[in-house]
């Protein structure tokens, strides 16, 4: 995996601080927002995985860019449903110990953290390293249904689980990076009054900005490893 190219590449790109501007600022948007973001990285993810990453996506399709955003999101819900279900027994596990005397109230109580610790959190994990084989494949098909097959995704997943793990690492470091300097940002705004706060609002968009295009990129080249280059050109002819 290229990390340092994944964490450069979006700044090749000469038109690189307006079209990363135009992504901080959506992302201040609820919802819709986001989902535009989405799908302008995941077309990033379709480039990356041609071989094409000098050149960020334009901010022109934005009917484009919605619906693949839209298709990621539903993808991403679909992956977590098993997260969600567990989540959801754990917290009507609780319900007993509104009712019940002490010990029912133990036994609830210990069967909700077992659900939440023991089985909630490692499949979220799991759900976060696989997550870019199916963002991949909806990325260089559109078709929502690649993204969902599970059984297609997991035998991909097995090919390049430590490009996973390194990306699920790369990513979690990056959301740290993103604490430590909003941390930093914002108590340097506080001198600075309205501006200050306005720069350290953008700033933290624009850091959520590129961990999106991070990882695409990321994505993108796990797509390549999956799909040979040669291979998809010999389709495409």
């Amino acid at each position: 995996m290229e990390i340092a190219r994944a964490l450069s590449a979006p700044f090749r790109d000469d038109d690189w601080p307006e079209k990363l501007v135009i992504a901080a600022l959506l992302l201040l948007l609820p919802l819709i927002g986001p989902l535009l973001v989405l799908g302008w990285a995941l077309h990033y993810a379709r480039e990356v995985a041609e071989q094409r990453d000098r050149v960020l996506p334009h901010w022109q399709n934005w009917s484009e860019h919605l619906t693949l955003g839209l298709l990621g999101a539903v993808a991403t819900v679909v992956w977590f449903l098993p997260t969600l279900a567990v989540l959801a027994l754990s917290a009507l596990a609780l319900f007993p110990a509104l009712l019940g005397d002490d010990r029912a109230r133990i036994i609830s109580l210990a069967i909700s953290l077992a659900g939440l610790f023991c089985l909630a959190l490692p499949l979220a994990m799991l759900t976060m390293i696989l997550l870019p084989v199916p963002l991949g494949r909806l990325a260089t098909t559109n078709q929502l249904s690649k993204a969902l097959s599970v059984v297609g995704a997991l035998h991909e997943a097995r090919q390049v689980l430590p490009s996973l793990l390194v990306t699920w690492i790369v990513l979690l470091l990056h959301s740290l990076g993103q604490a430590v300097l909003v941390s930093i940002a914002s108590q340097f705004a506080l001198f600075l009054c309205l501006p200050g706060i306005a720069a350290s609002v953008i700033l933290a968009t624009g850091l959520q900005a590129h961990q999106y295009l991070v990882m695409a990129h990321l994505t993108g080249q796990i797509r390549y490893r999956l799909e040979p280059h040669r291979e998809r050109a010999a389709g495409e002819a």
